[in-house]
C-alpha cells in the first residue's frame, strides 16, 4: 500500500512583532491545523494512486514528507477558488501551478517530477482553504531501445514508427472496457501543458494515463495519439483487437468526442515552441490520418457535431480551443495552424497527378501556388475548370490555351485545395492543386 504515513509542517509568515499570547495563537493555529490534516489524512484508492486532504492557509509554507514515492500530482480547489499561482516546492525544482484546462475538476495542472519524490512544500499566496491532492505513482519502467509499429501501412502516406501501448502501460492497471468506435472527421490537436524539460517521455505518458484513468475515472487515456519533443509518437487509446486506435471514441474535446480523433503534444505552448521532430510526426499522423478516411483537404470544414441542432462548422484539422474556453493546444501551436495543414499536404503527397499521362505533356507549377498557376504544355488546351473537393465548379477559368507558357490568375480564390480538370483535344485530366 502506497502513502501510509505523513508528515505535515506549516510555516506561517507573520510580519509583525509577537506577544506571548499571539505566540501561544499561532502555536495553536498550527497545532490545529495539523490534527486537521492527521483527521483527513491520506485515502489509498488503488496501487497507483491515493488522495490526501489537508487545508493549505494564506502565506504559509506547509511541507509534506511521505514514507512512499510520488511521480506526479495534482491539487483540487474549491469549486469557488480562483487557482491563481501554487508553488509546489521539491529539493531539485520549484513548479508553478495553475488551472488544468482539460479538467472538469478545479484541479492545477499535473505535475509529473523528472524522478519520484517523497517530500514537497507547498506556498500559496492565498487561502486555499481545503484542498485535495491526487497522489499518483507510475512505477519507472526499465530502458527499452525497440519500438513497434503497430499499422503495416504499405504506401507513401504512412505514419511514423508508433510505441504501441502495451508497452507503455506495462505495469499499470488496464483499461477494463471495451473500446467505443467512432467514424472521423476531424483530427483535434492539443497540447499537455506540462513540461518542456522532462526528457523520460514513456513515463509523461504514462502518468497523463493515471490522471486520466484514477483521477479523472475515465477508461482510458483521452487521446488517440501522443507525441513527444522528440518526434516520437505513442499509441493512445487502444483498440484492444477490436479496432485501430484511431478509430476508438476518445475523450478530449469538450464533451463532443464523436467524429474526432485527439492528437496530444506533450509539452506547454503557450510558454515554448514546438520542436520540428515533433511537427514532423504530426504532420505524418495527420496525413496518414486523413489519407485513410478520404479526406484530402486539410483545409475543409464541416457541422459538428452531426445531427446536433447546435452543431458549429469545425475544421477538418482544429485545435482544441475550436470546440470550448481553453488556451489549448498553446498560443505557438494555433498560431501554426495553416502551416500544419499546407505541410500535411506536403506528406500526403495528395498534389500528385490522379493521371499520369498529364505529366507527359504538361508542366505545372508552382506547388504550393500563391498568386498564380503557370501552365506549360505540349499540346494545346481547350479548357481549364475549376472545382473545390465537394465537386462544386468555381469557374472555367481558361480556354483556347496555347502550347506555350500561360500564366493563369489564382487572386480570387481562396486557400485550400482544389480539382483541375484540364481537356486536351479528347484527353481529360484531373490535377490537385493547393493554394497558399
Amino acid at each position: 500500500m502506497l502513502f501510509t504515513n505523513i508528515k505535515i509542517k506549516s510555516l506561517i509568515f507573520v510580519n509583525i512583532p509577537m506577544s506571548n499570547m499571539r505566540k501561544l495563537f499561532l502555536i495553536a493555529f498550527i497545532f490545529h491545523h495539523f490534527l486537521l490534516c492527521a483527521q483527513e489524512g491520506i485515502k489509498t484508492h488503488s496501487a497507483f494512486y491515493s488522495t490526501l486532504v489537508s487545508h493549505i492557509p494564506k502565506q504559509a509554507n506547509q511541507h509534506y514528507q511521505f514514507h512512499s514515492p510520488i511521480s506526479s500530482l495534482s491539487i483540487q480547489i474549491a469549486d469557488n477558488q480562483a487557482i491563481n499561482p501554487i508553488y509546489l516546492i521539491t529539493k531539485e525544482d520549484t513548479f508553478i501551478l495553475t488551472k488544468d484546462i482539460h479538467s472538469e475538476m478545479n484541479n492545477t495542472d499535473l505535475v509529473i517530477f523528472p524522478k519520484a519524490i517523497q517530500e514537497f512544500s507547498i506556498y500559496s499566496p492565498q487561502n486555499l482553504g481545503k484542498v485535495v491532492f491526487h497522489l499518483l505513482y507510475a512505477p519507472v519502467l526499465p530502458i527499452k531501445d525497440s519500438l513497434t509499429n503497430i499499422y503495416k501501412i504499405e504506401e507513401d502516406c504512412s505514419l511514423p514508427e508508433i510505441i504501441a501501448g502495451n508497452q507503455w502501460r506495462e505495469g499499470l492497471t488496464p483499461p477494463k472496457e471495451a473500446p467505443s468506435a467512432t467514424t472521423v472527421r476531424h483530427v483535434i490537436i492539443h497540447h499537455a501543458a506540462g513540461s518542456n524539460t522532462n526528457t523520460n517521455y514513456r513515463e509523461v505518458v504514462r502518468n497523463i494515463y493515471l490522471l486520466h484513468t484514477q483521477v479523472n475515472g475515465w477508461n482510458d487515456i483521452g487521446y488517440n495519439f501522443l507525441v513527444a519533443q522528440n518526434g516520437q509518437v505513442f499509441e493512445g487509446r487502444m483498440g484492444r483487437g477490436n479496432l485501430t486506435n484511431d478509430n476508438v471514441l476518445g475523450a478530449h474535446f469538450c464533451g463532443k468526442n464523436g467524429n474526432t480523433m485527439g492528437i496530444c503534444l506533450l509539452g506547454n505552448y503557450q510558454t515554448a515552441n514546438p520542436s520540428e521532430p515533433m511537427l514532423n510526426s504530426l504532420y505524418k499522423v495527420i496525413a496518414w490520418k486523413l489519407r485513410k478516411e478520404n479526406m484530402f483537404n486539410p483545409f475543409a470544414s464541416s457541422l459538428h457535431p452531426i445531427g446536433n441542432t447546435e452543431a458549429t462548422m469545425l475544421g477538418v484539422v482544429s485545435g482544441h480551443r475550436d470546440g470550448c474556453a481553453t488556451d489549448c493546444p498553446g498560443d505557438n501551436v494555433y498560431r501554426l495552424l495553416s502551416q500544419i495543414k499546407m505541410n500535411v499536404v506536403r506528406a500526403c503527397n495528395v498534389l500528385e497527378s490522379s493521371d499520369k499521362q498529364i505529366d507527359k505533356n504538361i508542366f505545372i507549377y508552382p506547388q504550393p501556388a500563391t498568386d498564380e498557376l503557370i501552365f506549360k504544355a505540349t499540346i494545346p488546351i481547350k479548357s481549364i475548370e475549376l472545382y473545390d473537393l465537394t465537386g462544386k465548379k468555381y469557374e472555367q477559368i481558361a480556354m483556347d490555351l496555347p502550347s506555350e507558357l500561360v500564366r493563369i490568375s489564382l487572386l480570387a480564390y481562396p486557400k485550400g485545395i482544389y480539382l483541375l480538370k484540364i481537356i486536351q483535344n479528347e484527353h481529360i485530366s484531373i490535377r490537385k492543386v493547393l493554394i497558399n
